[in-house]
């Protein structure tokens, strides 16, 4: 009884050490959605300001499925790249692998719902607008995950200013504002803390 409480302690201090000690590997994939999710909501606003013309009645849902398609290619080859760098197995590493694909289905998800809902049932467009505070709730709950085994400063202020900007962009929702607003938050959420994760990243293992 003894030996196997000692063997378990010594599992779970492993565990710890190792989300502790191992850098994050999700920064490529912070700096590629959040570049790609930044520049769609940009030019989502820029359409519907006029800033942009452009004379189809489809033209803000083929901008949101070709960002789709693109994301879906760029974390394909994202995660073929990172298989073979040190730290996979670490704690956080693991919850992230798990938390970002179900948030993003999750998101995806919402998306073909109001997609399905306009197009066939009539719905108005503007619950279009309500997928964006959804988005940003699920980037909380993933921040939080990782946060929750690093306890680092910059992993709580992605949880915090995403439960922000869930109050913020529910505010705005009807508004084009909604869309320049998440552009900068996405950015500032995403690709300033992916570049400096990406920059902490072990080399390839030889």
């Amino acid at each position: 009884m003894n030996m196997k409480m000692a063997d378990d302690l010594a599992y779970v201090r492993e565990i710890a050490e190792s989300g502790a000690k191992a850098p994050s590997l999700g920064g490529r994939y912070l700096v590629m959605w959040g570049v790609l999710m930044s520049a769609t909501m940009m030019l989502h606003w820029a359409i519907i300001t006029g800033l942009i013309r452009v004379d189809s009645p489809y033209a803000l849902l083929a901008l949101w499925i070709g960002a789709s398609v693109l994301g879906t290619i760029g974390n394909f080859v994202i995660s073929t790249s990172m298989k073979s760098r040190p730290g996979c197995s670490a704690a956080h590493n693991r919850v992230d692998r798990v938390v970002w694909p179900v948030a993003g289905t999750g998101i995806f998800a919402c998306f073909l719902g109001v997609t399905l809902a306009v197009t066939l049932r009539g719905a108005p467009p503007i619950v279009f607008d309500t997928l964006l505070p959804i988005a940003f709730l699920a980037y909380g709950i993933a921040f939080a995950g990782r946060a929750a085994f690093l306890n680092e400063t910059i992993n709580w202020a992605q949880v915090i200013g995403s439960i922000v900007l869930v109050g913020l962009t529910m505010f705005l929702v009807g508004t084009p504002s909604l869309y320049l607003v998440s552009a900068l938050g996405i950015f500032g959420l995403t690709v300033i803390p992916g570049i400096f994760q990406i920059r902490d990243e072990p080399g390839m293992v030889v």
